[in-house]
């Protein structure tokens, strides 16, 4: 087609590209041979073939002005000799003469495979003007053709210009013709000398085989010119008269009526729809449905397609009138197909009569729909009512469609199961999921419950996968039943990880299914996913093998959804009550998730001394960030928790130990708890094991205190004594330090003794409290273990005597003496020699 002419046609913007073979039939320029096939895509044998078939008349010259005029054209349908195809060709005049001096007239063929003619329905009228467009130079080649050959754009028009047609030449005209050309004679539309243009003459052709069933296009043929001198098997043609062997019908009356039986119904039919309510157009849009050759041999079969245009009309309206057959819809249908019934609303009607009647239990509707399964008015309908029982969980009813699918074909059942599980994953509910797994439960026969593309359709829609693993109770029996889902996907997902990963690593106990990436992709698509994971685990046994990665999914969880945290918290209730083993990690993630949404911690509540370093390395997990909101209300917990037990030797290693290595916020908030035991039980500071981080918040008598100890287990000196005691007096109890000192004071430590208390007495002008001590201490001393030595114990007793002047008079000389030399403080005391 040349831009230029395509630019021009609007119809040509709107057509069908079909592709069609090409020939061009004719002779070389001053060359005597006889006509030839010059050039073309079809074969040059099966070409000659067709156009000799077409050939009507010899020019002798251009004829302008006459009824022979060129172009001529004709239309040749071949059934399947040599192929099934519908002919079109064109002879013109051309500047072109031959090796005689007679002028060459060419013939252009165009070769339009059958099934696309049946498709578009290509009229006469547009197969001339699509080859005008394409074909302009008459001793040329087709434009854009190659040797495969060419796009001819074809037009979907055949109601349109049948219709015009029969409005233009008259429709009983042409329906007494239609009826001639199907006694088997040749017909000649005779015009004797009139000028009759070459579109009148299309529409006197296209307004006949309008009143025929479509394919004897396949089987008649058509000329709007035929000469009577020339011999030819042109069925319908256009010519000055007729001659012996041929009808002639004159354009302006009425044609014979035929004389055979089937012309005769024929024509009788036709009148007879139009009696009864139905158009000229009507008519003429059912004919135009019925396209295949092989049912289109006889006169008789236009009679039984035609007739049926009427059974049709009577089966649909017994339907509508509530007393419709299937054996009626089986006689359209095998007659007609489900174009028999014309519109998509009657097809509709049709398709549900019998649908019903099929689930009612009537074998020949049942027989109807499995014969016409693949229909898509059946297909439609089985869909919807499909869609209603699996939306209303029925389930008994869906399967007879399976049954019927499979009497259409093997492969049937299976195309309707991943059509079912199509509509169960678009539209997810707990009905039509539970449907459809009662419905794989007995899987209908001809199915196949592994194919990976009914589960690829799960997988790849979130919420219908959700929806799915939903309905499966937490119970022995619900969880085999998912094991056995998991198995499938496996298979679907051939080792490649998704965001299903998690539930299969629940499922199934696998760590290898279960990644921190993994569970943020599943929370992602699912937010429900991630308590649903640890609800499948604690149900299945494998909460040790998930908690991990899911730890901080499960703590976002959460804070951030009160649903979500209500849903974690009754698992975790769950778990507790089941009195599972529990690893100390996995102790330690439970009591970390339930001081986040409870504020307790039951493992840590019932543990005795230092937890193991796997608990508190689990537990430490509240101090990450996604519990930041919750931060001070869960060490407000912790702390409550931790002081249950404050006094004793195991509970303060218990504090230590977790606010070390979980809980460091807490060390401002229990360095009193652990001061106050250090102070009374400081033989067993080192078996706290305290970090540096506590130096700064012990009590500084705390360590000298120790030291004290130490001091007092060993061979210390007087002078160390005296000098932790200068220390401690003021911060310890009085009865605590005589308590630990009562060890050091043995016999053969008279002197050191001695020197001790005097010591102190050399600074109690500073503190009263160590003169204080040093009385206990004497008290110690008399009633201790030398009570019953002399003199030590007489000079004590004696010490004990003295008058208060004479203790003055000793402190204030120890005063002038502690200023002068300091390190000599308390030797200004003679001591008594014995």
């Amino acid at each position: 087609m040349h831009p230029s002419t395509a630019a021009g046609d609007p119809a040509a913007a709107a057509a069908t590209p079909v592709r069609a073979g090409w020939a061009l039939f004719g002779k070389h320029a001053g060359q005597t041979m006889d006509y030839t096939i010059l050039d073309g895509s079809v074969g040059p044998v099966m070409a000659e073939q067709y156009i000799r078939l077409g050939l009507t008349a010899h020019a002798d010259d251009e004829a302008v002005g006459r009824p022979e005029a060129l172009p001529w054209l004709s239309f040749v349908g071949t059934a399947g000799d040599p192929a099934a195809a519908c002919c079109v060709m064109r002879v013109d005049w051309s500047d072109r003469r031959d090796g005689t001096g007679q002028v060459v007239t060419p013939t252009r063929l165009l070769l339009i495979p059958w099934d696309e003619a049946a498709r578009t329905r290509t009229t006469f009228t547009d197969q001339a003007r699509a080859m005008q467009l394409i074909w302009e130079e008459v001793n040329g080649t087709p434009h854009l053709a190659d040797r495969e050959g060419v796009a001819l754009p074809l037009q979907p028009d055949h109601a349109e210009v049948s219709g015009a047609a029969l409005d233009q030449v008259g429709p009983e005209w042409a329906a007494g013709v239609a009826a001639l050309l199907l006694e088997g004679r040749q017909v000649v539309i005779a015009i004797d000398r009139a000028a009759v243009s070459l579109g009148r003459r299309l529409r006197y052709l296209d307004a006949v085989f309008g009143l025929l069933p479509y394919a004897y296009r396949a089987r008649l043929s058509a000329a709007t010119w035929a000469s009577y001198r020339v011999k030819h098997t042109i069925r319908l043609s256009v010519a000055e008269r007729g001659v012996a062997g041929q009808i002639e019908v004159l354009p302006d009356r009425q044609p014979a009526e035929p004389q055979s039986p089937e012309a005769g119904e024929y024509l009788r039919i036709l009148r007879a729809l139009l009696a009864k309510g139905l158009t000229w157009r009507q008519i003429v849009a059912h004919l135009a449905q019925q396209g295949d050759p092989a049912r289109c041999r006889e006169a008789s079969d236009a009679v039984d397609l035609l007739a049926a245009m009427d059974l049709s009309s009577s089966v649909y309206r017994e339907i509508v009138n509530g007393f419709g057959s299937a054996v009626r819809v089986a006689h359209v249908l095998d007659t007609f197909g489900w174009e028999g019934f014309e519109t998509p609303d009657r097809q509709r009607v049709v398709a549900a009569f019998l649908a019903g009647a099929a689930a009612g239990g009537d074998a020949e509707a049942q027989t109807v729909l499995a014969t016409h399964w693949s229909a898509d008015p059946v297909m439609a309908e089985v869909h919807a009512r499909v869609h209603a029982d699996i939306g209303a969980g029925r389930v008994d009813p869906v399967r007879v469609w399976f049954a019927l699918a499979q009497r259409h074909g093997p492969r049937w059942p299976q195309a309707m199961l991943i059509s079912v599980t199509r509509m169960v994953v678009e539209h997810p509910t707990p009905l039509t999921v539970q449907g459809w797994l009662r419905l794989l439960a007995d899987p209908p026969a001809g199915t196949d419950i592994t194919d990976a593309e009914i589960h690829r359709q799960f997988i790849a829609r979130y919420g219908a996968a959700a929806t799915l693993l939903s309905t499966y109770p937490f119970d022995a029996e619900g969880m085999a039943a998912l094991d056995g889902l998991c198995d499938l996907w496996l298979t679907t997902m051939k080792s490649q990880p998704s965001w299903v990963s998690p539930v299969i690593a629940a499922v199934k106990g696998r760590s290898q299914h279960i990644s921190a990436p993994l569970v943020e992709t599943l929370r992602d698509h699912w937010p429900g996913g991630v308590p649903y994971v640890l609800d499948v685990a604690v149900a299945t046994g494998h909460f040790e093998t998930v908690i991990v990665p899911m730890f901080p999914a499960l703590a976002a969880a959460m804070v951030q959804s009160p649903d979500h945290e209500a849903s974690v918290l009754a698992t975790l209730h769950r778990l507790l009550e089941s009195r599972a083993p529990l690893s100390p990690a996995s102790q330690g993630f439970v009591d970390a998730l339930l001081l986040i949404g409870e504020g307790r911690a039951p493992y840590l509540h019932r543990s005795a001394g230092r937890p193991q370093e796997a608990y508190l390395a689990a537990l430490g997990n509240i101090r990450l960030p996604v519990v930041e909101q919750r931060r001070r209300a869960v060490m407000d917990s912790l702390l409550a928790v931790l002081t249950t037990d404050a006094t004793t030797a195991d509970g303060v290693r218990r504090i230590v130990s977790v606010v070390n290595e979980a809980a460091t916020d807490l060390l401002d908030r229990v360095e009193r708890y652990v001061n106050e035991y250090c102070l009374t039980h400081p033989d067993e500071i080192g078996s706290l094991h305290l970090g540096p981080q506590w130096r700064a918040r012990l009590d500084s008598s705390i360590l000298r205190y120790k030291t004290f100890a130490d001091h007092c287990r060993g061979s210390a000196r007087g002078e160390q004594i005296a000098d932790d005691l200068l220390v401690l007096v003021p911060h310890v109890p009085a009865q605590r330090l005589l308590a630990t000192l009562q060890q050091w004071i043995v016999p053969d430590r008279e002197y050191d003794t001695f020197l001790v208390r005097r010591i102190l007495l050399a600074h109690a002008v500073e503190d009263d409290r160590i003169e204080d001590f040093a009385r206990h201490l004497m008290v110690a001393i008399v009633q201790g273990v030398f009570s019953g030595s002399e003199p030590y114990a007489n000079w004590v007793r004696a010490m004990a005597d003295a008058s208060r002047s004479e203790l003055d008079h000793l402190k204030k000389t120890e005063r002038q003496v502690g200023r002068q030399r300091p390190d000599q403080r308390g030797r200004s005391w003679k001591f008594l020699r014995w």
